[in-house]
């Protein structure tokens, strides 16, 4: 569950180094990705990519401006300034601006298990002088940003929140990077490496997994391609999910709307999944659940298991008031 300072933390960082924050940038050319038929990731995607390492074991793309235009969305947005709080706030005043109406959009990936992970995140648009000279001055007064350090190199920022540090960097006025290495932030001589990183270098060299980040639309409000053999993946699902890979889109308006796959070994694994998971929702139809799970459809096809599920706003709550029963407020 998300603590309060937890919350705090992620967004006071998140303005500073933009891995949460971005304004301003332009999209990318529109896809119209169906299931299973492949469109070209953009030019500004695979240059993203390309600083990405080759054996990522996942990317996820968030299309900040999607999601606040988002009635849906913009519902919950006062609830979570709420619990960010003062620390927020006081950034705010200090930097002389609102970093969260900047959102734009960003793509990260990364590898590895917490203490020794690769991360980088791409963020575009968020203005290179005001996050700059932001840094600057949280670096000269770390009052004004409580329990984050910064410290500023020239274009370089290595930026520390609590345990995690994260080198920065921008590549033009509206594109930052930031970067981990090792478990650690990266130095200003990896940041030279990954952004000098040219398509068809990194991620982009990487066949299979471009694959499948063609076949999801990546101008959606939420995209994410997972790669199911890595190891961190195969402890989350404690040996009872097995999968090569697994993608979505998530769509964002007034309610929700998710296009979801896993890949499989083979087609009979596939057709197996989708039956199991066909049963799980002839049980939840019947079940507390009902009234919420009207609109989902699972089916195999070919190796893929595709899942395509619609929600209202009003079964989301419902949805939201059922899990917090047993996890609690993530907001709390």
């Amino acid at each position: 569950m998300l603590t309060r300072k937890t919350i705090t933390t992620l967004a006071v960082c998140g303005a500073v180094l933009g891995a949460v924050v971005a304004g301003g940038c332009k999209k990318d050319e529109k896809k119209s990705a169906k299931a299973g038929a492949a469109a070209p990731a953009s030019s500004d995607l695979r240059r993203a990519l390309a600083m990405m390492p080759p054996d990522v074991e996942g990317v996820v793309g968030i299309d900040f401006g999607s999601l606040r235009a988002s009635k849906l969305a913009s519902g919950y947005q006062a609830r979570a300034m709420e619990s960010i709080g003062g620390d927020f706030a006081a950034f705010q005043a200090a930097c002389g601006f609102d970093p969260v109406q900047k959102i734009a959009s960003i793509v990260a990936g990364g590898k590895g298990q917490r203490g020794g992970e690769d991360v980088v995140a791409v963020v575009r648009g968020l203005p290179k002088a005001e996050l700059m000279a932001c840094a600057d001055k949280v670096s000269k007064d770390p009052k004004l940003a409580p329990g984050l350090t910064v410290a500023v190199d020239g274009p370089y920022v290595l930026l520390t929140a609590e345990d995690r540090s994260f080198g920065l960097q921008f590549t033009d006025d509206t594109t930052l990077v930031a970067a981990r290495k090792a478990g650690a932030g990266a130095t200003k001589a990896d940041l030279a490496a990954i952004t000098g990183a040219a398509d068809g270098q990194g991620l982009t060299g990487n066949q299979h997994f471009m694959q499948l980040v063609d076949d999801v639309d990546t101008d959606a409000s939420v995209w994410f391609v997972i790669s199911g053999k890595s190891e961190r993946v195969k402890s989350m699902g404690r040996g009872m999910l097995s999968f090569e890979a697994a993608l979505g889109e998530v769509h964002v308006a007034d309610g929700l709307e998710l296009k979801a796959g896993a890949r499989l070994e083979n087609d009979n694994a596939a057709k197996g999944m989708a039956d199991s998971f066909n049963k799980t929702l002839d049980s939840m139809k019947k079940s507390l659940l009902k009234n919420i799970a009207t609109d989902v459809t699972v089916k195999a096809d070919g190796p893929f298991v595709r899942l395509h599920a619609k929600m209202t706003k009003q079964q989301l709550e419902e949805l939201g008031a059922f899990a917090s029963s047993f996890i609690g407020n993530p907001f709390e």
